[in-house]
């Protein structure tokens, strides 16, 4: 390498002009054989659900009615749990899963339309009575 920086910026770096057979010796280092003989790559984890490694995690409150919003959508979580955050998994193949502290997938159904508010009739007025105090008041 010292080689080609001392050639200078004008130099053709072709495999042919390398001087001093340092192309033979970058080919050597690049194609030998690999410095470590055993496989490093992790192996697949066993009774693991596969599809959940590559997902986005997100941390969702979870409202007082059992709802909660994901992606401007409203979802019913209609599992029993004492929460007041869930974890919303969108795995690559496009499903989701709502889960809380690891424990097993929430059953959840998604809200079509926001429910009206209910009106409630307003409320009258009742006028205030004004209250003097008395002349032994300081």
């Amino acid at each position: 390498m010292k080689e080609l920086r001392l050639a200078g910026p004008g130099h053709d770096r072709g495999r042919e002009s390398v001087p001093g057979g340092v192309a033979a010796d970058l080919q050597s280092a690049l194609h030998g054989p690999p410095v470590q003989a055993a496989d490093l790559h992790r192996p697949k984890p066993t009774g693991g659900d596969l599809p959940r490694l590559p997902c986005i995690k997100t941390t969702r409150c979870l409202r007082r009615d059992w709802t909660v919003v994901h992606h401007g959508q409203l979802y019913q979580v209609r599992s029993t749990v004492r929460a007041t955050h869930v974890i919303v998994e969108d795995r690559v193949d496009g499903t989701m899963r709502m889960t809380h502290k690891g424990r097993g997938p929430l059953t959840y159904q998604a809200i079509v339309a926001r429910p009206l508010r209910v009106a409630s009739p307003p409320k009258i007025a009742r006028p205030q009575c004004t209250v003097t105090p008395t002349r032994a008041h300081p």
